[in-house]
């Protein structure tokens, strides 16, 4: 270090650039130009200030601070060689003066007088070159402060200027400050602002936003241009709007609305617009004018985090057109009407609340159908985990096929909660399905009255229904009907409230046949006492239909002292037309009869029990009853004494309990020796010991 004249290191003449003390604080009244990441137009200059400060000031200092070390490496060298020049002087002094102070004493003054002559000249030239070395560091100084000084006052003056630019700007304004549509000004502004999110504002294509305005030209030049589209928080009044290029992205800001203005679609997604993802916006249809909220069509198309709502249309809320929605979800959306997809594969609707819509006659619900002609398919669609309120006279769910196209086939309906509140249909309806699993859903009526049942499966075959609540409230009549289905597997379900039939396997027409159906392991209870209500049917209604092969097995069934547990109507009273139906292994309770069959040919009962049970006998062949039936290995507990005259079909080893005997009554009956059917000797049966 070089002292300076004041005794003080030269370092101590600098001082670091400071940072930039000026903050951006919001303009009160003013709403603020807000980017889709959230970030204002305000915080975009705060942070440019923190990108000085962070940046370009230590970068500054940095200069500074390399300067002075040069400046000092260069006095350092300079003391170095006035330090070498003297000692060089010195040593040829010396040893002048060694050689000549034995000869010549006299030379002694001139001696003196020549090395005081050399001190003075080599200070005075110390002296000098250090005078120049901090006049040029103290001129460097100087000018680096002020170049600082000016570039501050500069910038000071620019964040100034836009304080005072922005100061009364409004969206409207905003607009105008970028430009126009199409001005070179929007374009760069739109690259450098979007640039980190890849979303264009479609307010920099001239869209207001403020509710009367039609922004339909702006939005869709926008759309027509730019695959990730941002639509801030406002109220978009158009005709319609067109989606047209593939992998685009619809990103709505909280409380961005599309409101329709016209008749015709809201949204229309081309065939050119694969894996569109629409996110975030609320799509308002506006009633009356008529039209969907999202016509889709094409593959691949999410819709996500949207609100629906307002639609007049014949088809759906949101629809999947016929045979070009493949692959179509729709996922944590709130939708007032339906959504729907038709001969679409790959179809899922998951996590959304549906609510009927407020517009009269729109429904609520979702479905994939299968409709328009041979060889259309809808296969592989999912309807899980949604909210579904159902709306008037519909259902909640319903895939479908009609005109002879393919039944859909794996469709999964799960986890879904379906409430009545108000007289509908039902709940899910499988309509000609191919295959399918229903698991898991709860449906409750709270203030409706469902008129066909909590589930239907109608014309459908291998349908797998397991793990499902339904609570009809004690108003529905039925709760699971199986209508000309077959190889269906109905099984750890509970049914509660149900006024007519938990389980109803059906062939209500010519040429139905519901076969080879498993109905196991339910748990079916009736709500206040209903005479006519019936645990589990199979009936059929017509003389060309039958119902075969159907086991129903380790089912649970409490008639709250009223109604039957198992019913086989043949209504029809056409020969086997119910035939090889195995009943096996049930416990029913509290109900009126155990078992009622009409005309039923070659079926088997067995392991079955009842506890209080008040017919005579539990097993009632109603009329010509069960034919060829073979009735073993039950245990039957009656409320009354048993009559077992009447007893004409074929049993072995029963076990008929009396479950209120009177002292001196039998405790109840064994069958020793069956009876070979209708009109054959009667079965054998022995009395237990009396009660005492």
């Amino acid at each position: 270090m070089i002292p300076t004249p004041e005794g003080s290191s030269l370092i101590m003449v600098f001082t670091n650039a400071q940072p930039f003390p000026f903050t951006v604080t919001p303009i009160s009244g003013v709403t603020p130009f807000t980017y889709p990441d959230g970030i204002t137009f305000l915080e975009k200059l705060e942070k440019m200030r923190l990108w000085l400060n962070a940046s370009l000031v230590p970068e500054f200092n940095a200069g500074i601070d390399n300067a002075i070390a040069e400046f000092q490496a260069g006095i350092a060298n300079a003391e170095l060689e006035v330090t070498n020049a003297k000692n060089g002087w010195q040593a040829e002094f010396d040893a002048f003066t060694a050689t000549n102070t034995a000869n010549d004493l006299a030379f002694t003054t001139a001696q003196n007088a020549a090395y005081a002559a050399y001190t003075a000249a080599t200070t005075a030239a110390y002296t000098a070159f250090e005078a120049t070395i901090n006049g040029i560091v103290a001129d460097a100084i100087t000018d680096i402060a002020t170049e600082k000084g000016e570039w501050q006052a500069s910038f000071d003056a620019f964040m100034a200027n836009v304080q005072a630019s922005l100061a009364p700007l409004n969206d409207a304004a905003i607009v105008t400050l970028l430009g126009n549509n199409a001005s070179p000004a929007k374009l760069a502004i739109d690259a450098k602002i979007f640039s980190a999110t890849g979303y264009v504002n479609i307010k920099n294509y001239g869209a207001i936003g403020d509710g009367v305005t039609d922004d339909s030209a702006a939005i869709n030049t926008a759309l027509a241009n730019n695959r990730d589209v941002f639509f801030p928080r406002g109220t978009y009044m158009v005709s319609g709007l067109t989606v047209s290029l593939a992998n685009a992205r619809l990103k709505g800001d909280n409380g961005a609305i599309l409101k329709k203005r016209a008749n015709g679609e809201l949204v229309e997604i081309a065939t050119t617009a694969t894996n569109t993802i629409i996110d975030g916006i609320i799509l308002d249809g506006n009633s009356p004018f008529t039209g969907v909220c999202i016509r889709n069509r094409a593959t691949g198309v999410t819709v996500q985090f949207c609100y629906a709502k307002n639609a007049v249309s014949g088809d759906a809320t949101i629809h999947g057109s016929q045979g070009q929605s493949a692959n179509m979800t729709i996922r944590y959306c709130t939708i007032e009407g339906s959504a729907r997809a038709e001969n679409a594969d790959n179809f899922t609707v998951d996590n959304c609340r549906i609510l009927p819509s407020q517009v009269a006659g729109q429904g609520a619900g979702l479905g994939v159908w299968s409709v328009t002609s041979a060889g259309s398919h809808a296969d592989n669609a999912r309807f899980t985990n949604n909210r579904i309120d159902v709306a008037l006279n519909g259902f909640a769910i319903v895939p479908l096929s009609r005109n002879g196209a393919i039944k859909p086939r794996n469709v999964v309906v799960s986890g879904n909660t379906i409430v009545a509140n108000q007289n509908c249909y039902g709940g899910i309806s499988m309509d000609s399905c191919g295959s399918g699993i229903v698991s898991n859903n709860t449906f409750f009526v709270a203030g409706g009255i469902p008129t066909t049942g909590a589930l239907e499966v109608v014309n459908s075959d291998n349908i797998v229904v397991t793990g499902n609540h339904f609570d009809s409230g004690s108003v529905m009549p039925t709760g699971i009907v199986l209508n000309n289905s077959r190889g269906c597997n109905v099984s750890g379900n509970k049914l509660t409230g149900v006024t007519k039939f938990g389980i109803w396997v059906n062939a209500p027409l010519a040429g139905n046949n519901p076969s080879n159906n498993l109905i196991a392991n339910n748990n079916i209870e009736f709500p206040t006492p209903f005479e006519t209500s019936t645990g589990i049917v199979i009936s059929v209604n017509n003389v060309t239909a039958t119902a075969i092969n159907n086991v129903i097995s380790d089912n649970r069934i409490n008639g709250n002292n009223a109604g039957r547990g198992i019913t086989l109507d043949n209504a029809a009273a056409a020969d086997n037309a119910i035939s090889g139906t195995v009943i096996d292994n049930n416990k029913i309770y509290n109900t009126l009869v155990g078992v009622q069959g009409y005309k039923d040919f070659d079926s088997v009962i067995s392991r079955n029990r009842t506890l209080n049970v008040t017919n005579k006998y539990p097993i009632v062949p109603a009329n010509t009853g069960l034919i060829n039936a073979v009735v073993i290995g039950n245990s039957w507990q009656t409320a009354t004494a048993a009559d077992q005259t009447t007893t004409g079909w074929h049993v072995l080893n029963e076990n008929l309990e009396n479950s209120a005997p009177a002292v001196g009554q039998p405790m109840g009956w064994v069958c020793t020796s069956a009876g070979l059917g209708i009109g054959n000797p009667r079965s054998v049966w022995i009395a237990k010991p009396n009660y005492v």
